[in-house]
């Protein structure tokens, strides 16, 4: 009876966790295909990339489609590569918290077998095929364009959402009270403060209808935030607000990762 119970806790202790490390995270799959023939490509390596860092893999089956996850949200470059094809990269591919991203691939055969890569910009679909909630995302480069600061002034800024004006901040979603929202930051529910230096935030995304299983019973709203990923390269921004030069009425900020 002890060992049945014993296996039983660590059952649901693992699951906890799965469930706490698959929240927030996206997924990559396509296809890849010949560029000549229109045959799929079996067995190609695809890398998902940040910054020259290596953050998943996968290869292709005998149908030439991969599927990669979890993959932490944020804009990445994909390598595919083949023996006898040339290799490819897509730049700018932007993998979304609790969304799939599809991108197919096409190859052209290396003659010469020659080093050459192929180089192109990520296309964004006017049409999300696994769009089955109604969210808002913020990506890091649209945080600089905008003028809210914090993640409940960005929140206020998406459809169905209303923003109290006595200065307290509050959030209602869809007419819910504002206590029924749910922060989480990299996929761990908060509680009290979730302000983050708007250097270190990859993206904010707010999701006010049809919520995954995986936020559990929420009847308000959910803001997500994902901060940013390791890189091999430094970087930072300085900020300076003021509405006057008086004390008291000034902030600034300075944030440095790598």
């Amino acid at each position: 009876m002890l060992k049945r119970l014993l296996s039983t806790v660590l059952l649901i202790t693992a699951t906890g966790f799965a469930l706490i490390a698959q929240t927030g995270q996206g997924a990559l799959k396509g296809k890849v295909i010949d560029s000549e023939t229109g045959e799929p490509v079996p067995f190609a390596n695809v890398v998902v990339e940040l910054n020259g860092v290596l953050q998943a893999g996968g290869a292709t089956d005998f149908d030439g489609v991969y599927y990669i996850k979890p993959i932490t949200p944020g804009t990445y470059s994909v390598k595919v590569t083949s023996m006898g094809m040339k290799p490819v990269q897509i730049n700018g591919v932007g993998i979304r918290a609790d969304k799939t991203q599809f991108l197919d691939v096409k190859m052209s055969a290396n003659v010469e077998m020659l080093e050459t890569v192929d180089i192109v910009e990520y296309k964004v679909p006017v049409f999300e095929k696994d769009q089955t909630v109604t969210s808002t995302t913020v990506t890091k480069e649209d945080l600089v364009r905008m003028p809210a600061r914090g993640a409940a002034a960005i929140a206020a800024t998406a459809g169905g959402v209303y923003s109290a004006d006595d200065g307290s901040g509050s959030l209602n979603i869809r007419g819910a009270r504002s206590d029924a929202n749910y922060y989480f930051i990299d996929g761990i529910k908060v509680r009290g403060s979730n302000n983050l230096p708007q250097g270190a935030v990859e993206e904010i995304s707010v999701i006010t209808g049809g919520l995954p299983a995986q936020y559990g019973d929420v009847t308000g709203g959910v803001i997500s935030i994902t901060t940013r990923g390791p890189s091999s390269q430094y970087f930072g921004s300085v900020e300076y607000v003021t509405s006057g030069y008086r004390i008291g009425e000034n902030m600034y900020g300075l944030d440095a990762y790598g």
